[in-house]
């Protein structure tokens, strides 16, 4: 049995809405390993909590904006939550759980939120993983959410590289992604690793897929395109309504739902009340959603032209839990179309900037129940020979390392 730390800012305490956080510890729990979690909570404000949660983990619940007082102005707070909130949050923890010889200390990016608390557990840790999926700040940088623009991504960027300098071993979603990091990162000389998102150790359930079907009001001939996801700027949603449009009389059967939440979903609530072929059904609880999945035909999946950072959105993963094939229309900078086409055989991916792709895939997709099954089952396949919790526990709790 090992001793694991959990370093995160997001972490959820109702286990029917957990996040991939909430799965990697279930994981790590069920195989044998004793588990602490310091959750630094990023955007809500409550009172500490230490807890033993009823998988046997221990859990420590800290809000980073409580440690500045509510009186001093929006802009101030949230700029020292960034650059100081983990140091006092380390001092705060170290009541409840001190600093001990964990064999591994996990935490995830952007680094240098997390970088005070790891900073005091990694000292006595036999090894130190950082989890590094969102580059900081490029990527915030690329699609203008950083405030202060080139200066401001440059000072971020010296912070977050002595952040990450502190983990002996970083993991990344694919290969493209570990390149980038190398040259992102190029003073970090630790070692790399391939660790996809993940998800639970089964999949979904499709024994009642026909009955769900009828609660969502889908019709047995519907081909039922679903999105769930963030409504934000930066994901091109927008680009499913417009899809919508263009075949909504040549491809009469398909059905496309969107649910989520976020600024955007004024605009796809518009464009649905516009197109009948587009459903849009708001922030569904993790249940509902996955029965969603279970009703569906096609999951999508999309990210933005303007991001130059090598993704895997982790939508995918339940995509692949529910044997949804992939309609994916992503950026070109990375690997994921490569991966879904070639790789695992798991639908159809193209530039999210070539509309007509996009719309001859979906076609395909659409013409062929038995190719769509196939696809299914392959991402099925593949999920759980590679991308559940366990299967992640059992590479990263050894010293199993790709590049």
């Amino acid at each position: 049995m090992s001793r694991i730390l959990l370093v995160c800012v997001k972490f959820s305490t109702d286990a029917a809405n957990g996040w991939l956080t909430n799965d990697l510890v279930d994981a790590f729990v069920r195989a044998g390993h004793s588990v602490d979690v310091i959750h630094l909570e990023w955007q809500e404000e409550h009172s500490v909590e230490f807890v033993t949660m009823a998988n046997g983990a221990r859990l420590l619940r800290l809000s980073a904006l409580s440690f500045f007082p509510s009186w001093l102005p929006n802009i101030v707070r949230k700029g020292a939550k960034w650059l100081i909130a983990s140091y006092l949050a380390a001092r705060a923890a170290q009541k409840f759980i001190p600093p001990q010889a964990y064999d591994l200390v996990v935490g995830f990016s952007p680094a240098v939120v997390t970088d005070g608390l790891v900073k005091c557990y990694q000292q006595q840790a036999k090894k130190t993983l950082l989890l590094y999926w969102d580059f900081f700040p490029l990527a915030q940088y690329q699609l203008g959410l950083l405030p202060g623009g080139k200066i401001a991504a440059v000072v971020a960027h010296s912070f977050e590289s002595k952040a990450v300098g502190r983990y002996s071993q970083v993991g990344c979603m694919t290969p493209a992604n570990i390149r980038l990091f190398r040259s992102y990162f190029p003073k970090y000389s630790g070692r790399m690793m391939q660790v996809l998102p993940w998800g639970p150790a089964g999949l979904i359930d499709l024994s009642h897929r026909d009955e769900i079907r009828n609660r969502f009001a889908f019709s047995a001939g519907d081909v039922v395109c679903v999105f769930g996801g963030q409504l934000i700027p930066g994901r091109e949603i927008e680009r499913i309504g417009e899809l919508a449009q263009r075949v909504s009389e040549t491809l009469p059967t398909v059905r496309f739902a969107i649910a989520g939440s976020g600024p955007l979903a004024g605009l796809i609530e518009q464009q649905a009340a516009n197109l009948p072929n587009l459903t849009f059904l708001g922030k569904l609880s993790r249940s509902r959603y996955c029965e969603l999945l279970a009703a569906a035909d096609i999951g999508i999946v999309l990210t933005s032209a303007d991001f130059k950072v090598p993704n895997f959105p982790s939508k995918t993963v339940d995509y692949f839990r529910a044997q949804l094939p992939i309609l994916g229309a992503v950026e070109t900078f990375g690997d994921y179309t490569s991966i879904i086409n070639e790789e695992i055989k798991a639908g159809l991916s193209c530039s999210v900037e070539d509309a007509a792709q996009l719309e001859k895939n979906l076609r395909v997709l659409v013409s062929d129940a038995a190719y769509r099954t196939e696809c299914g089952r392959r991402g099925a396949d593949y999920y759980l020979n590679h991308m559940s919790a366990s299967n992640v526990v059992l590479r990263v709790a050894g010293d199993e390392t790709c590049y």
